[in-house]
C-alpha cells in the first residue's frame, strides 16, 4: 500500500527534472539531475516489477539448487507451481529394480470427480467391435496391439492378478475403466493399429460426485524442455550423427498398485461380436493420460541430473537431443558418437528402458526405426536427413 504514494512521488519528481532538464541552465545542475533521474527511475522500475518477478524456489526448501530446474519457472500461478512440484514428485528412478515408477498426481478424491463407468467402457468396445470384427486384416492388427500391451506385462487380465492387487483395486471407492479406440498410423513399421486411450470420457454423474473424466482428476503439469530448433541444430552441426527411437517409452514408467483401480480396461482376444470380454488392468503409464507426458519430460530430467556428474556430455543429449521418445545428436568423430550411443544404452537398461535401433552417418537406416521419427535418416549411407514438418 505504501509503494503507490512513493510511485506518484517519484513520477513527480522525473516530470520536474525532465523540464529543468530541457532548459540547459547550468551543466552542473543538468548532470547531476541525470543521474538523480536515473537513480528514482530504478527505484519506480522496482516498484512496478515488485509482485511480478519471482526468483523462482522449489516449495520444500527456497533456497535449494534443484528448483532451479528451468527459467521457464520464472512466472507461474501458485497453482502450476503446486502441479509441477507434485509431477516432479510423482517420478522416482528406481535403479535397484531397475525401473522407472510414478503414480498419477491428482487434484482431489477418486469419488469426487468420478463414478464406475464399466457399462461406458462395454458400450465402446461393442462399437469398436461392431465396426472392424468382419475385417479379419483389421481384427489381426488389433489382436497384435492388444498382444504387444498383454505380452509385455503393461496390461495384465485380472484373473491372473494376486490376490493382493485384486483387493487393492475392489477395495476402492472409484472403479474407472478407460475406454480405447482404434487409431491407423501407416507410418509405424511396429504397430501400424493402435490402441488410443480415452481418457476424456466422462463418467455418470451421482449424488456422491462423478460426473468428470480422468484427465479432470490428474494434473497437466507444463512442459517447459522441449526445443525443436536446438534439437535439429545439434543434430546437425557434427560430422557423425545418430538417431534412435526408444521402445514403448510411456510403458516404461510402472504405476503405482494404489491407482491400478483407475485404468482398468475391457478388451477382447477376438474383437468378433461373439467373443469373451476380458477384464483387464493396465499397469504402466499410458498415453491418452493427460499427466504422462510431462511425468515423461521429468523423467528423463531425472536420468539428466542423475548421470551429469559421471558423464556431462550424455546428460546434455538428454536434455537437448531428446523428443519424446526420439533421440539423436552429432559428434566430430564416429568415435564419439559410438561411445555416446554405448553410454546411453547403459543408462536406459538401467531403468528398464531400450532403444529399438540406432542409425549412424555412414549406415544404412535401421529397418526397425519408423519413418515418422523426428530425425529420421532417409539414406544415412549418403548422409542425407528428411525433417518432416507436416
Amino acid at each position: 500500500q505504501n509503494a503507490i504514494p512513493d510511485l506518484y512521488e517519484y513520477s513527480e519528481k522525473l516530470n520536474e527534472q525532465r523540464t529543468f532538464a530541457a532548459t540547459g541552465e547550468g551543466n552542473k545542475d543538468l548532470e547531476d539531475a541525470g543521474e538523480e533521474n536515473v537513480k528514482e527511475m530504478r527505484k519506480v522500475l522496482k516498484i512496478l516489477e515488485s509482485g511480478v518477478n519471482i526468483e523462482y524456489r522449489c516449495i520444500k526448501c527456497r533456497s535449494c539448487g534443484d528448483c532451479k530446474r528451468a527459467i521457464e519457472t520464472e512466472r507461474v500461478s501458485l497453482r502450476e507451481e503446486a502441479e509441477e512440484q507434485e509431477i516432479w514428485d510423482s517420478v522416482v528412478l528406481n535403479f535397484e529394480d531397475e525401473r522407472i515408477e510414478v503414480y498419477m498426481p491428482v487434484r482431489g478424491k477418486e469419488e469426487d470427480f468420478l463414478s464406475n463407468n464399466e457399462d461406458i467402457a462395454l458400450k465402446v468396445l461393442l462399437q469398436q467391435c461392431k465396426k472392424h470384427g468382419e475385417d479379419e486384416e483389421t481384427k489381426a492388427l488389433i489382436k497384435k496391439a492388444l498382444d504387444k500391451l498383454t505380452s509385455n506385462g503393461h496390461a495384465i487380465p485380472f484373473s491372473e492378478l494376486s490376490e493382493e492387487q485384486k483387493q487393492k483395486i475392489l477395495t476402492k471407492k472409484v472403479q474407472h475403466f478407460i475406454p480405447w479406440r482404434i487409431v491407423y498410423n501407416k507410418n509405424s513399421l511396429s504397430t501400424p493399429c493402435r490402441l488410443v486411450f480415452d481418457a476424456t470420457t466422462k463418467t455418470a454423474e451421482t449424488t456422491e460426485g462423478g460426473g468428470r473424466c480422468l484427465n479432470d482428476l490428474v494434473m497437466k503439469g507444463r512442459i517447459t524442455t522441449i526445443n525443436l530448433v536446438r534439437m535439429l541444430l545439434r543434430f546437425l552441426v557434427g560430422r557423425n550423427a545418430a538417431a534412435g527411437d526408444l521402445k514403448m517409452f510411456y510403458n516404461a514408467l510402472k504405476m503405482s498398485e494404489d491407482q491400478w483401480n483407475l485404468q482398468q480396461i475391457l478388451y477382447k482376444e477376438d474383437i468378433g461380436m461373439e467373443a469373451e470380454v476380458i477384464h483387464g488392468v493396465i499397469t504402466t503409464a499410458i498415453y491418452g493420460v493427460k499427466c504422462v507426458s510431462a511425468q515423461s519430460e521429468v523423467a528423463k530430467e531425472k536420468l539428466a541430473n542423475h548421470i551429469r556428474p559421471e558423464d556431462p556430455e550424455l546428460a546434455d543429449t538428454l536434455k537437448n537431443s531428446l523428443y519424446v521418445d526420439d533421440i539423436g545428436d552429432s559428434k566430430p568423430d564416429d568415435i564419439s558418437i559410438n561411445r555416446l550411443t554405448d553410454a546411453a544404452d547403459k543408462l536406459f537398461k538401467s531403468v528398464g528402458m531400450e532403444v529399438k535401433g540406432w542409425t549412424k552417418t555412414g549406415e544404412d537406416p535401421n529397418e526397425e526405426l519408423s519413418t515418422d521419427c523426428l530425425l529420421y535418416t532417409s539414406d544415412a549411407a549418403d548422409d542425407s536427413l528428411r525433417v518432416d514438418l507436416g
